[in-house]
């Protein structure tokens, strides 16, 4: 067994430890880390112009041809077209009866009619039936001219609440609901920034050091900051859903920071031993 002296450099070990292809390339990042990470920031500004200019559309086709319900799908587009797609709810409560508040519950329809996607709007007062026993709330349905609630755009679902909120009132309250809604009310912090949290901590409590710990983490983010760009660019060839972005991210963000973390436990545990810091990073 080989006894490492302290700050030994890497060309005292055994011929065995000689570099490979990845210690040459350490070596050289080590040496010119300062070109190293401005090669990185260039890299961001390329994928963001390309982004920019060559940027596509998230789209999936999550029909199942020659299924039952496809078939009936396919004649509700060619025969009833303003039923075959997606609905949101509109709920409507008045603390004086909804009859009473006719006019404002049409104002409110018609609004709602007017956000792109909207291809029709039903009329609550026609029939009875969407009106509670009590007369104090009434169901209406907006129906959309997409198929799939992933398919809304997100904005879209946005000006919806945003005419609710602004309708409601102490005694009159309006609430959406439907798959478009939900998404467009899930929180902008998601699984990704949570995983990126809880990772944070635990590496924090692990190494003791913010250094330690947060390396991992940037390394992982920088390169899912080079890839999700492209993934615009990847998608103006290649259908994708809007979700594989979220699925690319947390295994780039799990795979990201295993490996970082492996390379930042061997440079600590080598810089125990003895070697220099470039001869740990090449090690």
């Amino acid at each position: 067994m080989t006894t490492l002296s302290p700050r030994r450099p890497l060309d005292s070990l055994p011929s065995a430890t000689r570099l490979g292809p990845l210690g040459r390339l350490a070596r050289v990042t080590f040496r010119h880390r300062g070109r190293t990470v401005l090669a990185w920031l260039a890299a961001l500004v390329v994928a963001v112009l390309l982004a920019m200019t060559m940027g596509g559309d998230f789209r999936a086709d999550y029909s199942a041809p020659g299924s039952d319900s496809q078939e009936a799908q396919t004649l509700l587009e060619d025969r009833f077209p303003s039923q075959a797609g997606d609905t949101v709810d509109v709920v409507v409560r008045a603390d004086g009866g909804v009859q009473e508040r006719q006019q404002a519950v049409r104002d409110l329809l018609a609004d709602l009619g007017t956000v792109d996607h909207v291809e029709a709007v039903s009329d609550p007062f026609e029939d009875l039936a969407g009106i509670s026993q009590d007369g104090t709330t009434l169901v209406a349905q907006l129906r959309l001219d997409v198929e799939n609630p992933v398919d809304m755009p997100r904005e879209d679902s946005e000006q919806m609440l945003d005419i609710a909120d602004d309708a409601s009132s102490s005694g009159f309250q309006v609430g959406l609901g439907g798959q478009s809604i939900v998404q467009a009310e899930q929180g902008e912090i998601g699984s990704e920034g949570l995983g990126l949290a809880a990772a944070a901590i635990i590496l924090l409590i692990t190494f003791g050091s913010v250094v330690a710990a947060g390396l991992p983490i940037i390394m992982a983010v920088a390169g899912l900051a080079v890839s999700s760009t492209l993934t615009t660019v990847v998608i103006s060839f290649v259908d994708a859903p809007d979700w594989s972005t979220s699925l690319a991210t947390m295994m780039g963000i799990g795979i990201g920071i295993d490996y970082a973390l492996l390379m930042v436990t061997r440079f600590r545990e080598w810089r125990a031993a003895g070697l220099d810091p470039e001869a740990a990073t090449v090690a």
